[in-house]
Parts: C-alpha cells; structure tokens; sequence
C-alpha cells in the first residue's frame, strides 16, 4: 500500500465513523456529492471510505459539506478538514516521513505548520524526561525560593562553567545549584572575586581548584543528608 492509500484509508475510516455517529446514510452522502458535480454512487461512497479514492482538496471539501448534513437544513452539524483525521495513530506523508495523526489534526485547524516525524516526537519526549530528572535532582542541591538567583548564575556561565560541569559530571543546572547555595554567583565570578586584579594563570589555576572542591564537598555533604547518612 502506498503512501498516499495509507492516508486516504485514514481519511475515508474517519469519515465513515463521521457519517454513521451523524445518521446518514451512503445515499445521502451519494446524493450531495453529485449536487456538487462528483458522479458517486452509493458504491463510489463505500470506495472513498475504504481508501480507494485519491484525495483531493476537491472531493475533501465535498465529503465535509456533506457530512456537515447542510442538505437537510435541519439537525446540522459542522465537519472541518480537521475532523477527517483521528485523535491518535500515525499518518504517512511520504516515502520516507510519517507523523502523529493529532499534530496533522491541529495544523487543518488553523495551527502553525510545524512537522515532527514519528522519531523526532519520541527523541523529544526523552529529552523533556531527561530534562525533568535534571531539574528535580537540582532543586534537591539548591536553596528554597532561588529560581531568580539561578537564573541569573546560569547567564553568567560561560566556557569555564562548562567545562567544570563536564570534568564534575554535573548538568549546567546542578552546577547553577551549587553555585547558588556556595555563592549566589557564577564560578567564574567567584574567582573573580577572590583573585587580584593582576593575579597570574597559575593563581587563577589554583582558586578554580579550590572552588571545584568546595562544590565536590558540598555534594558529598549534601547527597549524604538526601540519603540519610550521618
């Protein structure tokens, strides 16, 4: 089955659902499509909602008024291009890309255009976990009622900082946590700080050292607590 078939037999399931929950009949849906110039049958209706006919913006628009039972001018209901995708599942744009049948939904409501492959939603939902893991473990580090302190510590990160959280096996944010409970400032600010103005590479060797083991120390002190050894 191609990809286009694939999709067609999405859209025709979604709106035989549509006509059965609505009452109507394949004669009618029949009778409307050739008022608007489409030659169908009762047979050609059983073909669409099977996926046997090629979509067009044409026949889509036709099977919505229909749908809609603006034929009758009585117990109306409205049909949008949206609701010819289902709630959930996976629609086959290409070859090669498919996406979730919602985000298709909500683009023929009116939503921005934005595409995530199937991959792509279940890369995102992992980082959005990972992310949270980050957070949590974070606030276990950082004093209550800091969230304006570290963002402020975290815009004052740079090269240093990253490097310092890499070499401690920290997140960005778990250093911003411990920086905010040793000195409400970045490291690099820190140093500055403790340094002198003409203090030489050597020194600021030796207070960076000296401040990556007040963290590895304050870790140790806290994780200690978090787990409940004296």
């Amino acid at each position: 089955m191609s990809e286009a078939e694939k999709l067609a037999t999405v859209v025709g399931r979604q709106a035989k659902k549509i006509r059965m929950d609505a009452g109507w009949t394949l004669e009618d849906i029949a009778r409307w499509a050739r008022r608007r110039g489409l030659k169908w049958s009762t047979a050609r209706v059983v073909e669409f909602e099977n996926g046997k006919i090629p979509l067009t913006l044409g026949t889509l628009l036709i099977v919505c008024e229909a749908l809609s039972g603006t034929k009758t001018l009585i117990d109306t209901r409205t049909v949008k291009l949206s609701d010819l995708i289902p709630e959930s599942g996976v629609v086959q744009l290409n070859a090669d890309f498919s996406t979730d049948a919602a985000l298709v939904k909500g683009i023929l409501a009116g939503q921005d255009v934005q595409l995530y492959g199937t991959a792509e939603v279940d890369e995102l939902l992992e980082e959005q976990t990972r992310a949270l893991s980050m957070v949590n473990a974070a606030m276990d580090l950082a004093p209550k009622n800091s969230n304006k302190l570290m963002m402020r510590i975290e815009h004052q990160h740079g090269l240093a900082e990253k490097r310092l959280a890499k070499s401690l096996g920290l997140s960005s944010v778990e250093l911003v946590a411990c920086e905010a409970s040793l000195w409400g400032q970045s490291m690099s600010a820190e140093r500055a700080q403790r340094a002198d103005e003409d203090a030489t590479p050597q020194k600021l060797g030796r207070i960076t050292r000296e401040l990556k083991a007040e963290i590895q120390d304050y870790l140790k002190s806290k994780r200690g607590a978090l787990s409940g050894d004296d």
